[in-house]
């Protein structure tokens, strides 16, 4: 258990492998191959309402059950794969999306990789889990482009107040 925030370029991070209840969080780089295992979390700059930042790395590997989490109201995505060996995922990949604030319709980049995304068929098997507050949307893969999006169709209820009128 446990969490690693990256900020800026981390050029002495080697290979990680981030294992069930750990997190890697960040808005620059790591050097190395990053692994995320069933219940392992990646994200950029989780529960800091700032859009626009990315964690990039040269290869990410997706297990089933991997977590993505993040700020959903950029415009970049969430996670850059930047090498040759680019994103390779489980054959049937749950990916549950961790939003840092209230969702709203629209497209939102997660992935961007260097094509092509290895495993998988469809959207390279990656499946989206449930959406928080009965949101809907579904997963979409720019295989040309490299690039997988969430498309939120419906916001669902976004926050509940459950305390009194004065607190």
């Amino acid at each position: 258990n446990g969490a690693l925030f990256v900020n800026g370029a981390n050029n002495g991070l080697g290979g990680l492998t981030v294992v069930s209840n750990a997190q890697i969080w960040g808005s620059g780089s790591v050097a190395g191959a990053v692994a995320v295992q069933s219940g392992g979390i990646i994200g950029a700059r989780y529960g800091i309402t700032n859009a626009g930042v990315t964690l990039t790395m040269p290869s990410l590997t997706l297990d089933n059950g991997a977590i993505i989490g993040g700020y959903l109201n950029g415009t970049n995505p969430t996670v850059r794969v930047s090498g040759a060996l680019g994103l390779t995922t489980a054959a049937s990949n749950l990916v549950q999306i961790i939003p840092s604030a209230p969702v709203s319709v629209g497209t939102y980049p997660l992935i961007a990789y260097f094509p092509p995304l290895i495993g998988g068929s469809g959207e390279g098997g990656l499946v989206l889990g449930a959406l928080p507050n009965g949101a809907s949307g579904f997963l979409t893969n720019d295989s040309l482009n490299g690039l997988v999006s969430l498309v939120i169709t419906n916001a669902g209820d976004g926050l509940i107040w459950l305390g009194s009128a004065t607190n």
